[in-house]
């Protein structure tokens, strides 16, 4: 950013001296004294200072980063020369014969002998084969005890104690672990931009088994709540701000928000058609809508056929056998508008009951809307009941008393669809393939007996 507004600046003519900036650090175990640590911004070809001065038992090993400029990287007093803008790190190590300990808990207490090590801070130090002592004490006033020390616990004298000592020979990393006591939750509770929660606040709170906890979350000017999202399963209300949850585990919960104008959720709808049409309205291939968006479709046959029905993602279809309806987008859907010959048009079913708007019929379509057209495996049947359906029709129509009995053998069928029409996805499963032994069996039947009709030898 410095170099691009110095561009800038001397394309408005005016003379302005570059300037780079320094930025400096250094491991555990010492710190640069000179200039410091942090960012500094120097004039171009500025010869720096360079000081690194170690703590006890370290000593100062390199600089690393960008150090084509340094002097001497292996020396802790040494210079860099501006030309550009640089970061470096001074890095330390521990003298021979000493070792560092480092000491950290979690939830639930604090290691009070020899005291913690803070994050990005300096290690204990010790010598080679000193026995330090070690004191654990759990937080007694929100129920947690001591568990154990995890870590590079090899020379730990017993893991399981609260009180215990570490011999070093080496240099370590350990933890100390706490529990709740039996009988008591936590509840851990975090928010997304665009809120808080006020009640019972954020981080980790601790509760009694069974005790029902509100939970209130406060949004910012601008933003609406969406849900707590995480371990949510004995939230009373997931959508409401304020609502209360029931301890009856340890949980982690998320008040989620979302800005009053949210960028929309999109989704993609794939169209394509079979030979005989096309889909005019919004056209075929794929497109992108906001969820929730409602589209409409159109579809046009070609001359010598006619549109039969739409197949494929069609839950949210208006109208599966409409040549103008709509779908309603709420995900990624893949939709095919069916077209063939217009003799097609007259069904088994149509044939044997005489009508389109028998109730049989109404019921056999509503399974084949419902479940058939919405999966392959489905939809596969359906266009082989198109392609063997009209002759067998015709047949049937040619000969009135054969439709009590096509009738009676559509009954199983038409009973079966009404129970699916009400019931699990597995019951449909089976329905479906009862349905297709059936269909099977009524061909072959038909079939044959066609082939004994002397109008067809």
């Amino acid at each position: 950013y410095i170099n691009k507004a110095q561009h800038i600046i001397e394309g408005l003519g005016i003379d302005v001296e570059a300037q780079y900036s320094l930025t400096i650090s250094s491991t555990p175990g010492g710190s640069v004294t000179d200039p410091g640590e942090g960012r500094f911004f120097y004039d171009e070809a500025e010869e720096v200072d360079l000081v690194a001065v170690p703590d006890e038992h370290y000593h100062f090993m390199e600089w690393t980063g960008d150090v084509s400029a340094i002097t001497d990287v292996n020396d802790p007093t040494t210079t860099i020369t501006m030309n550009d803008s640089y970061s470096i790190t001074a890095n330390f190590a521990l003298d021979p014969g000493w070792y560092s300990l480092t000491v950290s808990s979690t939830e639930g207490g604090s290691v009070t002998q020899p005291g913690q090590t803070q994050p990005g801070g300096d290690p204990f130090v010790y010598t080679a084969n000193t026995t330090v002592p070690l004191l654990a004490e759990p937080d007694v006033y929100n129920h947690y005890h001591f568990g154990n020390w995890t870590g590079d616990v090899g020379t730990v004298g017993n893991v399981t104690a609260a009180a215990t000592t570490v011999t070093m020979n080496a240099s370590y990393s350990i933890t100390a672990n706490f529990e709740l006591d039996e009988g008591w939750y936590s509840l851990t509770t975090f928010s997304t931009e665009g809120g808080s929660v006020t009640t019972p606040g954020e981080g980790i709170s601790v509760h009694a088994a069974n005790t029902t906890v509100d939970l209130i979350a406060e949004l910012n000017e601008g933003y609406q709540f969406l849900k707590w999202t995480g371990e949510v399963s004995t939230i009373d209300d997931v959508y409401a701000a304020s609502t209360d949850i029931s301890m009856n585990a340890s949980y982690s919960v998320t008040a989620t928000f979302l800005t009053l104008h949210p960028e929309p959720v999109m989704a993609t709808l794939t169209i394509s058609s079979t030979e005989g049409g096309s889909v005019t309205e919004p056209g075929e291939g794929t497109f992108s809508y906001p969820l929730g968006t409602e589209v409409s479709l159109v579809v046009e046959a070609a001359s010598g056929y006619r549109f039969f029905y739409w197949s494929g993602d069609v839950n949210t279809f208006a109208d599966v056998d409409a040549t103008e309806t709509t779908i309603i987008i709420s995900d990624d859907y893949s939709i095919t508008a069916n077209f063939g010959k217009p003799y097609l048009q007259c069904f088994i079913a149509t044939a044997a009951y005489g009508t389109p708007m028998a109730e049989e019929i109404g019921i056999l379509r509503k399974f084949r809307d419902e479940y058939l057209l919405t999966n392959p495996i489905g939809a596969t049947l359906v266009e082989f009941y198109y392609r063997v359906s009209p002759p067998i029709a015709q047949f049937i129509a040619e000969h009135p008393s054969l439709k009590p009995i096509v009738r009676a053998g559509l009954l199983p069928a038409v009973a079966m669809s009404a129970a699916a029409l009400n019931t699990t996805v597995e019951g449909k499963t089976i329905v479906a393939v009862l349905l297709v032994l059936i269909s099977t069996a009524l061909t072959v039947l038909l079939t044959r007996r066609r082939g004994r009709d002397p109008r067809y030898t």
